[in-house]
């Protein structure tokens, strides 16, 4: 079984098929070269008509009008047209082939617009040069009629020809593509190797770091440092919703406290922690704070049983419960 490298499959199929596409595309291009001339053929005749005018006793305005638009209509559509070059695809066949149909339509409907009303004019003025006209065109749809049978017999088995090298191309993209992609491959593993390098030495020297008595009694102090906040947390955590009445009870102008407690009250009510490391040992502000609050109390709608747990746990922390945490 003969395997042919995919670099080198693009000419090697086309050697092959050469024999079956080349001459169906050579048979185009002279069909392609027949439009041309023709196409030609009508511009100049175009230009004659006009001519015509220019030279003819014979003449009206209405005439004229009539074939300077005639020509200009016909010779604007036919310049639009591009003739297909090399390579000549089935695709670019098949389209070029619609649009002349198109442009055969346009010039027939035209000329039944424009032709008949140079039917006023004296004497044969314009005859030839539309006679000329109209053999031109119908030679045209000719030559389309011709093309558009030679695609549908010969020029579709050329197709399967160019399918089958648009696999090939695609396949030699896909393969590129896996290519490029086995190369970035190989730069991540590399660099995915250097940063595990990286870790395995950062990971032992964290474990050295570890062991450190320094870094091991930090880690203590940190994990009681811990606990003393969250117990500070539990017993400050309490107040919270005292503290708002009694804040409240304070924004209603009808209860009045001693210098100072507004304001501690205010920073123990929105930063309690924070209030408590900033006091000094004997927490002084935080018991002033207690003090008028167990004041306040009868003034703070509580239920009975609120206001004995209430009125508790001040005492306890006026009576120094605090100062073991504070000493921590």
């Amino acid at each position: 079984m003969l395997e042919i490298p995919l670099e080198n499959l693009p000419d090697w199929y086309s050697n092959k098929v050469r024999k079956k596409i080349e001459p169906p595309r050579k048979k185009v291009q002279k069909i392609l070269d027949k439009i041309q001339i023709i196409l030609d053929d009508i511009n100049t005749s175009c230009i004659k008509l006009t001519d015509t005018t220019s030279f003819s006793e014979h003449t009206d305005e209405l005439a004229t009008k009539s074939v300077e638009q005639l020509a200009r209509k016909y010779q604007d559509r036919i310049n639009e047209l591009e003739i297909p070059t090399e390579p000549l695809y089935f695709e670019k066949i098949t389209k070029f082939s619609l649009i002349l149909k198109n442009l055969i339509q346009y010039l027939w409907q035209q000329g039944r617009r424009w032709i008949p009303k140079l039917s006023r004019t004296t004497g044969s003025t314009y005859k030839t040069s539309v006679r000329e006209l109209n053999y031109h065109i119908k030679d045209l749809q000719n030559e389309w009629m011709n093309l558009e049978n030679f695609i549908e017999k010969k020029l579709k088995k050329v197709k399967i020809f160019e399918d089958i090298f648009d696999q090939i191309e695609k396949m030699q993209l896909i393969l590129n593509e896996i290519d490029e992609k086995k190369e970035e491959l190989k730069t991540i593993e590399a660099e995915l190797s250097e940063l595990q390098k990286k870790k395995s030495i950062l990971e032992k020297e964290f474990e050295e770091l570890n062991k450190n008595p320094l870094i091991v009694e930090r880690t203590t102090i940190e994990n009681e440092l811990q606990n003393i906040i969250q117990t500070l947390k539990n017993i400050l955590g309490y107040f919270r919703k005292p503290f708002r009445k009694f804040e409240k009870l304070l924004g209603e102008g009808t209860y009045f406290v001693r210098s100072g407690c507004n304001e501690q009250l205010t920073k123990y009510s929105k930063k309690p922690i924070e209030t408590f490391f900033a006091e000094d040992d004997d927490y002084s502000n935080l018991k002033m704070v207690l003090l008028e609050l167990k004041k306040a109390i009868p003034r703070l709608n509580l239920k009975a049983r609120e206001e004995k747990k209430l009125e508790k746990e001040i005492d306890e922390i006026n009576q120094g419960s605090l100062l073991q945490i504070r000493q921590k």
